[in-house]
């Protein structure tokens, strides 16, 4: 019988510890010596569970004494080359930090297949196939969630400054900017996280370990929730032990209506803003493939980080047309929270530095419109506090009381 795809799900989880075997390993080892170890949140440790992600041959192995980077184990199932990416989790069955509520999730491997096409004498073209290098692509959409939105914002901003909740006064507060220097081991990266895709038709989880998001776009408008869309990259998926409860629990949160949303434009808040998306790209994102004798990437790197804005207004002066036509480059926000004192919820969008690229008249409607492509540009003001350097917005989510200093991984 067919399954339905609405339940499927997606999890998701901060990278606790990982690291990548130091040599090639034979399927029966007990011992296996791992280099270039990096504890995120919790160290590796006896009791805990290593996941050897290999995509088919990805198996979890129970870790019986862990010692400076060494792992001692039962005997291993399949044979891994050096250089495969390990993880560690607590348990064999993950607890993961949150499950998000999607309208679109595609979680897929991509695997280049390498064809022989020498020419033998006969009226044929392909002799044979190999397989590539691989990598994991995800795709999602979704309504926005204050709370699980973190998640990815921080797995492409790379940076967040954390703010407790101030009781009858102020939420909780997560404010993200670009990472220009932590993590130490990998600088300018976002900490690595897992993203689980369970399928229904097998009844199987599988992770898609050491994501990173390469774009991020938030859409606003007056007559729907606010949405999300968001792209990932990752190493080749593997299936793991699925959670015990199937379906998950979800956020208590609700999404926020883009109706609560303002914009201020030049520092004044506007009235004439009908619809606004704003589009995050990591510019040259794209694994780094090197001659290791294994299928996967020696790492999955994103490059600068950008900030486009599209913005339809309704035309009833020149003021805007004129930013686009004087140069005037000026500041950019939107405020979409919801809720009083400290059970706020939702998400701001600060921009100091804005340059219209654009602006287009539209008359084929019974009123004027005028479309606005803008960028935002890079300063030290759109910063988290603790942060550095320039970045060319700073977010900050409003999550009621709700969340930990360490809630969307570790920027350090």
């Amino acid at each position: 019988m067919a399954q339905s795809s609405r339940r499927s799900w997606i999890g998701i989880q901060p990278t606790a510890a990982d690291g990548i075997l130091s040599t090639s390993y034979a399927a029966g080892v007990t011992s296996i010596v791992l280099s270039n170890v990096q504890t995120w949140l919790t160290a590796p440790a006896t009791g805990q569970v290593m996941v050897i992600v290999d995509g088919y041959n990805t198996e979890q192995v129970t870790v019986t004494t862990y010692a400076t980077g060494t792992v001692t184990c039962p005997v291993t199932v399949n044979a891994h080359g050096a250089g495969c990416y390990v993880y560690f989790q607590a348990a064999a069955v993950p607890t993961l930090a949150a499950y998000i509520p999607v309208t679109k999730m595609d979680a897929q491997d991509n695997i280049a297949m390498m064809g022989d096409k020498g020419f033998r004498g006969s009226q044929a073209s392909e002799y044979g196939v190999q397989q590539g290098m691989r990598i994991g692509k995800l795709s999602i959409d979704g309504d926005f969630f204050p709370d699980t939105a973190g998640y990815f914002l921080a797995s492409l901003f790379g940076y967040y400054k954390y703010v407790a909740t101030v009781a009858s006064t102020s939420p909780t507060t997560y404010a993200f900017s670009q990472c220009n220097s932590a993590p130490a081991n990998t600088p300018g990266q976002p900490a690595p996280i897992l993203v689980y895709a369970y399928n229904p038709s097998n009844g199987n989880t599988r992770v898609f370990a050491r994501a990173v998001a390469s774009d991020f776009t938030l859409k606003v408008d007056p007559a729907s929730l606010m949405s999300f869309s968001c792209n990932l990259m990752s190493y080749a998926s593997g299936v793991v032990t699925s959670p015990t409860s199937i379906p998950p629990a979800f956020s208590s949160f609700t999404p926020v209506a883009s109706r609560v949303a303002t914009m201020s434009l030049a520092g004044s808040t506007s009235i004439k803003v009908e619809t606004a998306e704003f589009a995050w790209k990591r510019g040259e994102a794209a694994a780094i493939n090197t001659l290791q004798g294994i299928q996967d990437p020696m790492a999955l790197f994103v490059g600068p980080l950008d900030l486009s804005i599209k913005a339809k207004l309704v035309c009833d002066s020149d003021t805007e047309l004129n930013y686009f036509l004087k140069g005037t480059q000026n500041a950019l926000k939107l405020t979409a929270t919801q809720g009083t004192t400290d059970q706020v919820n939702g998400i701001t969008v600060q921009c100091t530095k804005v340059n219209y690229n654009d602006a287009n008249i539209s008359r084929d409607k019974a009123y004027v419109e005028l479309t606005c492509d803008i960028d935002a540009i890079a300063n030290t003001t759109d910063v988290a506090t603790g942060g550095n350097g320039y970045s060319p917005a700073l977010v900050t989510l409003s999550t009621n009381g709700t969340g930990t200093a360490l809630q969307y991984g570790t920027i350090a």
